[in-house]
């Protein structure tokens, strides 16, 4: 009986310790994405609402092509434009109201890239923003 309880407290031990594993390496598994980009480029969640976006400050670096995925969350229809530093449109697209919308960027170089909805007054509101393009 008491080579039972022992092997009994041993495989006990055994699948704590390999439950104890599993869970620390998941944890430092890479998070992947809650949705797929193609390969070379980079995916950023953005979520329109009523006057703003969030984040309203995107980073990225020189040579990298972004997908911005963006969520309008406001019961109105909104639009996204992007200009270059130089003032010219990279993208201007309509955001209808419940729906998610992917606006995909060229390699961008580096540079302040502002954005906003281009509705009437709703810059002024706030809903505006910039991609900071520093060195890759």
């Amino acid at each position: 009986m008491e080579i039972v309880d022992s092997l009994v407290r041993k495989s006990f031990a055994l699948v704590l310790a390999a439950a104890c594993l599993a869970a620390m390496v998941a944890g430092c598994a890479p998070k992947k994405a809650a949705y797929q980009v193609p390969p070379g480029e980079v995916g950023v969640a953005v979520e329109a609402s009523n006057f703003e976006f969030k984040p309203n400050l995107i980073q990225a670096r020189a040579g990298e092509a972004l997908v911005l995925k963006v969520k309008n969350v406001a019961g109105m229809g909104h639009n996204l434009t992007v200009l270059d530093p130089q003032g010219k449109s990279l993208a201007n697209v309509d955001l209808p109201a419940g729906q998610t919308t992917d606006i995909h960027l060229p390699p961008l170089g580096a540079g302040t890239y502002p954005f906003y909805c281009d509705k009437p007054l709703h810059p002024s509101f706030g809903m505006k923003g910039e991609i900071r393009v520093g060195a890759p």
